[in-house]
Formats: C-alpha cells, sequence, structure tokens
C-alpha cells in the first residue's frame, strides 16, 4: 500500500449540538482505521506531517477536532471532559457506519488522556496509544507547573469553576510553554495559529483535574501503549509508568530517550515506526 493510495477528504459530524471537524486520510482497499484527538488547544491539521506519514503506513486516518477547537463549532475552550469523550464516541460512530476496518484511537497529550479514557468506556475500540496518559484524579497535581500550590488551592478552583464556569483562562496557567516545545520557532507557530486554542474556561480546567474513566483502567480489555518522552516536564514518566502499572496486559511502554513533550510535531521519526508497529501488531484482523 503506497502513498498515493492515500486520499485526503474531509467531512463533519453531529455530536450533541455541535458540529465536529474531521480530517480524514483514506485508503480504497480494507485497511486499520485510526483515530486521532489532537492536544490542548490543537487540532488534527496542526499535526499533518505526522499523520500524513502515518497513513502512507498502511492506516486510514480519521483526525477530530473536538468541540470549541480547530474548525469544529462550539464554544472556544469551554467543554468538560465528558463532553469530549462524547465528541470521541460520535467520532468511533463514524468510523463504524462509513469505514471499513478495525478501529484504534491514538491521541497526543490531553489527546492521550482522552484516548486512555475512550478506552475504558468504547468497546469498539480495538487498540489504544496514548502520548501520555494519566489518572486524572490522582496525577492531575503531578500535570502541572506547580503541583503542591495546585494540591492546596484545587477545591477553590473547582468552586470558583461553579460560580463563574464561563470564565476563560490561558491554559499557560498550568502549562509551561517552553518545556511544552523544544524548538522556540515549533512555539512561534502555535501561537500564531489563528486555529489554536490559547484559553480554557473554569469548567473545563476543572474537569481535567477531576474527571474519572468509565471503569478502572484495570478493566480495559483492548491493548493498550503509553508512548512518553523520558525528558517530559509536562505528564512526567513518572505519571506514565503509574497507568501503565495500573493497566492489564497486553500492554507497553514506550520511551523516546531525550525528548520533551511534543513527539508528533518534533520527533516524528523517532516516533512514526513506533506508533505504526503497535497498530500493525495490535490490530491484525
Amino acid at each position: 500500500m503506497d502513498a498515493k493510495s492515500a486520499r485526503y477528504i474531509s467531512d463533519s459530524i453531529l455530536s450533541g449540538t455541535n458540529r465536529l471537524h474531521l480530517d480524514i486520510w483514506q485508503h480504497e482497499e480494507v485497511c486499520p482505521v485510526l483515530l486521532f484527538i489532537p492536544g490542548t488547544g490543537a487540532y488534527a491539521a496542526y499535526y499533518t506531517e505526522f499523520l500524513e506519514r502515518l497513513a502512507q503506513q498502511g492506516f486510514t486516518i480519521v483526525g477530530l477536532n473536538l468541540r470549541g477547537h480547530g474548525k469544529s463549532s462550539g464554544v472556544r475552550g469551554d467543554f468538560s471532559f465528558d463532553e469530549l469523550l462524547d465528541d470521541v464516541d460520535a467520532a468511533v460512530s463514524y468510523i463504524t457506519d462509513n469505514l471499513t476496518g478495525n478501529i484504534g484511537v491514538f491521541g497526543s497529550s490531553q489527546g492521550g488522556l482522552l484516548t486512555l479514557y475512550a478506552a475504558a468506556r468504547n468497546d469498539a475500540v480495538r487498540s489504544a496509544l496514548c502520548h501520555n496518559a494519566a489518572y486524572l484524579p490522582r496525577d492531575a497535581a503531578d500535570c502541572t507547573r506547580a503541583p503542591r500550590l495546585y494540591s492546596k488551592t484545587m477545591p477553590l478552583f473547582v468552586a470558583f469553576s461553579r460560580m463563574l464556569p464561563s470564565l476563560r483562562l490561558p491554559t499557560t496557567i498550568y502549562l509551561d510553554m517552553h518545556d511544552v516545545f523544544r524548538d522556540d520557532a515549533n512555539l512561534k507557530i502555535y501561537l500564531d495559529d489563528p486555529l489554536t486554542v490559547k484559553k480554557y474556561s473554569l469548567r473545563s480546567i476543572a474537569s481535567l483535574a477531576t474527571a474519572k474513566p468509565a471503569r478502572p483502567l484495570s478493566d480495559i480489555s483492548c491493548p493498550v501503549m503509553i508512548l512518553t518522552g523520558s525528558e517530559d516536564a509536562i505528564i512526567p514518566l513518572a505519571v506514565a509508568r503509574r497507568v501503565f502499572d495500573d493497566l492489564t496486559p497486553p500492554k507497553s511502554l514506550e520511551v523516546v530517550e531525550g525528548a520533551l513533550h511534543m513527539l508528533f510535531i518534533e520527533y516524528i521519526d523517532e516516533t512514526l515506526p513506533i506508533v505504526s508497529d503497535w497498530f500493525h501488531k495490535t490490530m491484525r484482523t
């Protein structure tokens, strides 16, 4: 299956009242279908180089723009974690109804967390790969720039989110963008992109701190890989190891030595074979 057999199209679906944009690299032949979930503030086409190259490895790729992100409708940066999981379920249903092949899900950063939680609630997911993973009620503090301050102030923050749910704050209150990107030029591209979301509502941030999976992580039935960089300061390796220990085999933990956070933007050559090999291995018919 060569690069020319993958055709790009776009489509849209409904999730509740929101219309979600899909970027699709589709093969005519039957092959595994991978749903991609972007990271904080991002959208599928932001990762075009990685997704196009992955499609060339013999996968149909469906890139999801979550509500309030990218080209999808919805209030910018306003959601609950469960609402985002509804978006993932809607995309999985679209794949089931319109495409042929086993379904795998993978995501980056916040999208990796959504992938983990989607595997815990949607049995249509045949295989999952999480670039970053966390059990949020336990691990959220360790995924912020000030874990001790976060732990002390989060109960107050959650209370404020009930009073002022739509108040929007910059995501930099919990993310140090210089820890996100290795290269300042890539950070500038992200910040200058009009489609990236730089502020989240109070209710969104609170839900990211408290969301629980639909069932224990040990009850996830599909194979799960956790992929992370050894120098990731956003969701540290120690958090990935805790989640890995929670999971039941088959499972895998892959660490890209020397890598920071943006694996599918700044470490494509290193991560592409890992992702491709995992899904070819776990999604054989």
